[in-house]
């Protein structure tokens, strides 16, 4: 009987021990066959060829940037010699307006009911319903270069090259009207040109001559902030510190607080900046180009990460895509595609200059406007841009990010 339960014992303990080893081998297997941990493996992104889908060509040359209509779902294009035209997003014209005269350069603003702002040479500011019929013409007394900010209470604002800025409603009344600095009856250097909405109380222009301006919507008051050189690029808000970034003629990047405090500033060589500074909240890095074809990636304190030339001139805004990837084009007729690190990615020919900001698109795609030299001919190109498709490490090896 003895030896009958010895026995038992010693197989329950050989089953519970199997019944371990097995549970052991498990985990072993589970590791073993666990992806690569990359913690410690630095993984890079692998991203396909951009491509380009469809273009066509336009009236004109376009020195503004297209807008999206999320109310209409439709692409807003304007050309400098009176095509403004509405497109789907798979690029087929459903309507346009000419009627206007003078020659148009800025951005349009589009309202949260689809109506579309936008100015032109002759200084009229011209509002268009949502099916794109003309509700109001309003001359402003001077031409607008700049372009029309919309404000987060669906008003808009605009400034003119006689250094007037007015506040019209939503439905064309008008609200209030500011002056550039020292406006006297020689209105000659004191022109407004681009603004943006900083907050719901305080919207930021820039001025063609040394003065910066910030207008209070609560208090209608205006502070002027010197800087060294006119101003003719949006500014780019950092939400992280309340501040905003904008360049000057005579190459100085500001870091300045929405009280008008300069915090830092960096001379990049006397190279005037044409187009607007872009800021990645992401990785906190500011994006400058300059009109002598520079590019420069620097932090949210103005200290350089990385600086090259790649074109004679650029007069074009970048834009940061959803995969980080910042893109701008040039007067080389290529689009140029960069990491925030300053490592080029991708450059594709294009048939043209860009001299505007391209726009994303909700399906992906980017739309980019281009010009042929005699400002006679340009066309409209959507592109596939490059798009994440894997990671690797840098010997080549598959990773998981």
């Amino acid at each position: 009987m003895k030896l009958k339960y010895f026995i038992f014992l010693l197989s329950t303990q050989v089953f519970i021990l199997n019944l371990y080893s097995q549970d052991i081998i498990k985990e072993r297997n589970t590791v073993e066959i666990k992806p690569r941990v990359t913690d410690s493996i630095k993984c890079f992104p692998i991203y396909s060829s951009p491509n380009i889908v469809k273009d066509f060509s336009t009236k004109g040359s376009a020195g503004s940037s297209p807008k999206y209509n999320s109310y209409t779902n439709e692409i807003v294009m304007l050309s400098s010699t009176g095509e403004f035209s509405f497109y789907n997003l798979q690029g087929d014209r459903l309507a346009k307006y000419d009627e206007f005269h003078g020659f148009i350069s800025a951005d349009p603003a589009v309202l949260s009911d689809g109506t579309v702002v936008f100015g032109d040479s002759l200084g009229e500011l011209y509002i268009l319903d949502k099916d794109h019929k003309l509700k109001y013409r309003i001359p402003t007394g001077g031409r607008i270069d700049g372009n029309v900010v919309r404000l987060l209470d669906n008003s808009f604002m605009v400034g003119n090259d006689i250094g007037k800025i007015v506040h019209y409603s939503e439905f064309g009344i008008l609200k209030n009207t500011f002056f550039s600095y020292g406006k006297t009856h020689d209105t000659k250097n004191k022109g407004v040109g681009e603004g943006i909405c900083l907050n719901d109380t305080l919207v930021a222009f820039s001025g063609k001559d040394s003065y910066l301006l910030l207008i209070n919507l609560n208090t209608n008051e205006v502070k002027y902030v010197k800087l060294d050189g006119p101003q003719n690029n949006v500014p780019a808000i950092d939400k992280s510190d309340n501040s905003f970034y904008i360049g000057t003629g005579s190459g100085t990047i500001y870091k300045i607080s929405y009280q008008g405090d300069i915090l830092k500033r960096l001379n990049m060589s006397n190279e005037p900046i044409y187009g607007s500074i872009v800021f990645d909240d992401k990785t906190k890095t500011v994006f400058v180009v300059t009109i002598e074809g520079s590019i420069v990636f620097l932090d949210n304190q103005l200290n350089i990460k990385s600086q090259k030339k790649i074109s004679d001139k650029i007069y074009a805004t970048p834009i940061i895509m959803e995969n980080g990837l910042f893109v701008i084009g040039g007067e080389d007729k290529k689009m140029h595609f960069f990491k925030s690190s300053g490592e080029l990615v991708f450059e594709i020919n294009i048939d043209g200059c860009n001299q505007a900001q391209p726009l994303i698109l909700p399906n992906g795609q980017i739309i980019f406007t281009t010009f042929n030299g005699d400002g006679k001919r340009g066309k409209n190109i959507f592109m596939e841009p490059p798009k994440i498709i894997g990671y690797q490490t840098a010997d080549g090896q598959p990773c998981n990010k």
